[in-house]
């Protein structure tokens, strides 16, 4: 009895001492991810500065994850305000809205689900012959230590959907026929 005693003792003692540890872990983290398309900023604006037209043919979130999703769309099609506002059965209801938006350098946006919130930005950089695009995910994990636990986690999760979704958006702007750039 005292030995089942102890091994008790000793699994809430380390079961206190992970919780307090996700005290000390970063409730930032940051998530990155790039491709360069040959093409000018102009032609890759409309596909990043839409959710509604542009975000729902290359993302590798969303729809494409649950397609049962139910989404709406708010404000303009394009551009500052345009929102997109989310009801799915597989992941955390939530919204996003597009903060900034300019064709030449790309668009700020914010995400925000009941456990975190994203400030992402899709940043157009023009080289002499393609287009660098760089897309970045800064998270505010919060308080939680379960979520600064999972912030360990999340560029392993995100950053291969999030360069999945650059090359498709690569493969989209590329193949357009060269008349409609």
């Amino acid at each position: 009895m005292r030995k089942l005693l102890l091994i008790l003792g000793v699994l809430v003692l380390l079961g206190a001492a992970v919780f307090l540890a996700g005290f000390l872990l970063p409730s930032h983290r940051e998530t990155t991810a790039r491709v360069y398309i040959d093409a000018p900023p102009a032609a890759i604006f409309p596909r990043v500065a839409s959710f509604k037209n542009g975000w729902q043919s290359w993302s590798a979130f969303g729809k494409s994850e649950d397609p049962g999703m139910e989404l709406t769309f708010e404000g303009p099609d394009q551009g500052v305000g345009a929102t997109e506002r989310w009801h799915s059965q597989k992941m955390p209801d939530g919204q996003m809205k597009i903060l900034t938006a300019d064709p030449e350098h790309g668009v700020r946006y914010e995400l925000v689900m009941p456990d975190f919130r994203i400030e992402g930005r899709v940043d157009f950089t023009r080289q002499p012959t393609t287009t660098q695009v760089v897309w970045t995910d800064a998270y505010d994990l919060g308080a939680s230590p379960k979520q600064r636990w999972f912030g360990l986690l999340i560029d392993t999760m995100m950053a291969p959907k999030l360069q999945e979704s650059l090359n498709e958006l690569k493969r989209q702007v590329e193949t357009k026929p060269a008349a409609n750039r």
